[in-house]
């Protein structure tokens, strides 16, 4: 009886050490991630490195559990708005909690929880703008 203890040692050994390896390892990838913001966090200026802007937290609504990502934003990241038809520059400091964004993104890929990676360009689909009827 002593023998289906030790295959169920081996096997919690090796699932816990796929998935401790998992968050850790990166990948060269390249695509895009659409969701809402759940949080902007703001880089401190004197301890970050220079053109370090933040990070944005991405949820994509999925059923049955959402999919997040966390992309670090640079002064190389390229922000806009969407408004009808037309791109309008943004800056970081216009990225919000519950707007609507599609970010594009290309390098490593950190596979942990939530995903980690470099953001190359935003663009706010919804929220953050107000349009006043004259």
């Amino acid at each position: 009886m002593q023998r289906p203890r030790a295959v169920g040692v081996v096997i919690v050994s090796l699932l816990f050490a796929s998935s401790w390896g998992a968050s850790i390892r990166a990948a060269e990838e390249e695509g895009s991630f659409q969701g809402e913001i759940m949080h902007v966090q703001r880089a401190e200026e004197k301890s970050s490195p220079k053109g370090f802007l933040g990070t944005v937290l991405v949820e994509k609504e999925r059923k049955p559990t959402p999919d997040k990502m966390s992309f670090a934003v640079t002064e190389k990241t390229t922000i806009f708005r969407r408004i009808g038809g037309f791109r309008v520059p943004a800056s970081f400091k216009s990225l919000k909690k519950g707007q609507q964004v599609r970010v594009k993104f290309s390098g490593p890929v950190l596979t942990s929880y939530p995903a980690k990676a470099g953001a190359r360009e935003i663009e706010i689909t919804l929220g953050g703008v107000t349009l006043k009827k004259p």
